[in-house]
């Protein structure tokens, strides 16, 4: 009843207190549920530490790229001395659950014989692969992830010895995984299917002649082995794997290998992510406690008459110190469960656009770890607030306070103390507003760059024609699905293309000009006739016509990128392509831009195609503008019309794949716009709350002052100009940190970023208009309830 009484007597206290620490605290478990995720929980790998990833690498024109061949992988399992145990794994088409009339998607890994062995992961259920699933054998045995058990089979107890249908192929179910494991640059390893290595038919791990950027191994090293002995061995033996099987590349290509403890390689670059995170929420939270440190050195101020009655009448130290603390204990204790609710509710927007960039966001939750941090703050915070009242409400100004005439002797905040306050939380809002408009500021610049093509009412839908033998008759009912989908009213045209305008990975080959010079690792697209104007891509030169299509022309175009590392007018021109050629170049295509993964942004090679039989292809659909979009199950029952044996592997919006590739930086922007915010409002009230007490307490002297003689506007500017001082010493302060760090870090390689100058000048300029309003708003306000009143009062 008494906590009921002292809230409604001070509502505002305890609303501003509640909702500051709930906000701050929501953030702070956000991002601690990041790190708990990465670092904390652990992984199902049995003697972690003595576990490795490991990946080829090709050295090119200086760039060292993650591509790995199976063979030479393989060559070095066989010869290592310096491993016990190596295994290889890695994804590869899209596949279907074909169990299920809609034909969800699934991920789907291939992985050697030893994979989980390797690991030293139990199954949950049955049993996992082993050497009936080797190499050769072509066993179609499949062990899913509890997530696919539980979500897909409703946790069927018999599932093991079951078919499932993935494409219109068949797969025994021999196990069931724990979804707690994780995979480097992976984010769908928890909900994967797994297969033997060898029974994806479009690609035979034994006599694989090229590199894959997605073929990786898991290693344990042998007893004994150092890491870097290790290092030495594997990649000397990998290069000459390669140069047993790949003979041809050596002549343009370094390759190697190179061996990561998985703990390290699974967290990736995040650690700078989570880093940057942690800090920004750190500030925050620092800004909040100062704010609310101001809070409650005026509520101490304010009760010290009322603590000094208690002490009258005998209340010891101790007796107030823990009244004070069940209070404060409380308080504390419903801001940080609004805050963890708060958390928990966004846990899964923070899952959603983080999965690429952060790894083990399935796991987010409120963990025992969290729960622990949020019973550790209560605590902590609760023990701050009791500290500051107490050295508010010492022995002697109790007694001082006793003594006094009611004056507002012992009731008021030193001038000095208060303005440290204010450049207190200035300094802080310089340091986090700055930092976050870099990030804000980059992150929209690259997120918003155009990708120079007209996207709208584009469709790319991925078919597979696996399940037809006949080349022939895959590209007769190709031509079929073409024709009816053209026939609808909303299909302004369809295209042929080799892959996605957004693809998954990046397939290079070497050009060459015709004396054999190497001038670029290219990129390889087949496209029709039409390809370029349904994208806008202008061409300089000569397009693409429907003869060049149908017959093995030997025109190609190619992008601004590779026109720019071949001298003189491109046009006119022969190259080589691999051992292929030579080709004309007819024409030099404008570039595209990838927003978000510019790592796509290299140098292209169109050739004149249509469909000619492959086992999948790209159809690159255009609409009308009134078409709101197609439904992945309407159109199959459209294809499958035509052949009942196609399957779609993939429907997207072309717009939503470029949307999607740059949602790194979107999240970026998010998370630092939240910080900044969330830092100005702290600011903005902490600065307005302390002019506000300090204009209420001291409504006495400016009474006096009005008596002799003194008007509003002379009030008005002495206010200004007192506060104007530790405002603009914080600011001074702040900023010469800020550019001490800069300079430093540009003398420190792995630190380097861009700077923006003018993003920083305009920060401090809106940060000074801020707490130059903070501080004028509440002058004028107590200047129009007349100060001279008070005069009267006392």
């Amino acid at each position: 009843m008494q906590l009921l009484q002292q809230i409604k007597k001070s509502t505002q206290y305890y609303l501003t207190v509640v909702i500051s620490l709930a906000l701050t605290l929501s953030i702070l478990f956000s991002v601690f549920s990041l790190f708990d995720a990465v670092y904390l929980k652990p992984l199902p790998y049995k003697d972690i530490e003595q576990l490795y990833w490991q990946e080829g690498t090709i050295t090119y024109q200086g760039q060292v790229m993650g591509q790995t061949n199976t063979q030479a992988q393989r060559h070095v399992q066989e010869n290592s001395r310096a491993v016990s145990q190596m295994a290889i794994y890695f994804p590869w088409t899209e596949y279907k659950l074909f169990d299920f009339p809609a034909r969800p998607d699934v991920p789907v890994y291939m992985a050697s014989h030893n994979f989980f062995d390797t690991l030293g992961v139990k199954p949950r259920l049955g049993r996992l692969f082993n050497e009936m699933e080797s190499t050769g054998n072509r066993q179609p045995s499949l062990v899913m992830s509890e997530f696919v058990w539980q979500s897909h089979f409703n946790g069927d107890p018999q599932i093991i010895g079951k078919a499932v249908q993935l494409n219109n192929r068949s797969f025994n179910v021999v196990g069931v995984v724990s979804s707690d494991m994780a995979l480097p640059n992976r984010s769908d390893v928890a909900e994967a299917i797994w297969i033997p290595l060898d029974m994806d038919e479009s690609m035979d791990p034994l006599v694989f002649n090229g590199f894959g950027g997605d073929i990786k191994g898991v290693l344990r090293l042998a007893e004994g082995v150092e890491l870097q002995q290790a290092q030495k061995e594997i990649a000397e033996l990998y290069e000459q794997g390669a140069r047993l099987y790949l003979p041809d590349y050596m002549m343009n290509y370094s390759p190697s290998a190179r061996i990561v403890p998985i703990e390290k390689a699974i967290q990736g670059d995040s650690a700078g992510l989570i880093l940057m995170l942690i800090a920004g929420a750190g500030l925050l939270t620092i800004i909040a406690m100062v704010n609310l440190g101001d809070l409650q050195i005026a509520r101490a101020v304010s009760r010290v008459q009322q603590l000094a009655i208690c002490y009258a009448f005998g209340a010891t130290r101790k007796q107030i110190f823990l009244q004070l603390f069940k209070h404060n204990f409380y308080l504390v204790a419903t801001s940080c469960f609004m805050g963890l609710m708060l958390a928990w509710g966004a846990l899964d927007f923070i899952a959603s656009v983080a999965a690429d960039i952060i790894p083990r966001t399935e796991h987010l939750s409120i963990s025992v770890n969290m729960l622990l941090l949020a019973a550790l703050v209560v605590i902590l915070i609760s023990v701050i607030f009791n500290a500051i009242e107490l050295q508010a409400v010492d022995e002697a100004s109790l007694q001082q306070t006793l003594q006094s005439s009611g004056k507002g002797t012992g009731k008021q905040l030193k001038k000095s103390t208060s303005h440290f306050l204010i450049g207190l939380q200035v300094c802080f809002s310089v340091i986090t507003l700055v930092a976050t408009s870099q990030v804000l500021y980059l992150t929209l610049v690259e997120a918003l760059r155009s990708n120079h093509l007209v996207t709208d009412n584009v469709w790319e839908v991925v078919v597979s024609f696996a399940d037809i033998s006949d080349k022939t008759e895959r590209v007769n009912v190709y031509r079929g699905v073409k024709d009816i989908l053209e026939s609808e009213d909303y299909v302004q045209r369809v295209s042929y293309a080799s892959e996605k305008r957004m693809p998954r990975s990046l397939n290079f080959n070497s050009v060459y000009n015709e004396n054999k010079e190497q001038l670029a690792s290219s990129k390889q697209l087949y496209v029709d006739d039409g390809y370029f104007e349904l994208f806008n891509i202008y061409v300089q030169g000569q397009a693409f016509n429907s003869q060049m299509t149908q017959s093995d022309s030997p025109e190609v175009i190619i992008n601004q990128r590779l026109e720019e590392r071949i001298p003189g007018n491109a046009v006119g021109q022969k190259i080589m392509v691999g051992n292929a050629g030579p080709y004309s170049i007819i024409g030099v295509a404008s570039n595209t831009d990838y927003p978000g993964q510019s790592q796509h942004e290299v140098p292209e090679l169109y050739f004149p195609s249509t469909y000619t039989g492959s086992r999948t292809t790209t159809l690159v659909i255009k609409t009308t503008a009134n078409f709101t979009g197609f439904k992945e199950s309407e159109l199959l029952a459209m294809m499958l019309q035509v052949e009942p044996r196609l399957s779609i592997k993939q429907l997207s919006s072309v717009t939503d794949d470029f949307s999607n590739a740059a949602k790194n930086q979107v999240f970026g922007a998010v998370l630092a716009g939240v910080i900044a915010l969330v830092s100005l409002i702290m600011v903005v009230a902490g600065i307005a709350g302390m002019v506000s007490y300090m204009l209420a307490i001291r409504r006495y002297d400016m009474g006096v002052k009005m008596a002799m003689g003194a008007t509003n506007e002379v009030l008005f500017m002495e206010q200004l100009k007192s506060l104007a001082l530790p405002i603009g010493m914080a600011m001074l302060f702040s900023t010469s940190l800020l550019i001490f760090f800069l300079g430093y870090s540009r003398t420190v390689p792995e630190w380097l970023f861009e700077i923006h100058w003018s993003k920083g000048v305009y920060t401090l300029l809106i940060i000074a208009f801020i707490a130059g309003l903070s501080c004028v708003l509440p002058t004028l306000k107590v200047l129009r309830t007349n100060p001279i009143s008070a005069l009267r009062n006392q």
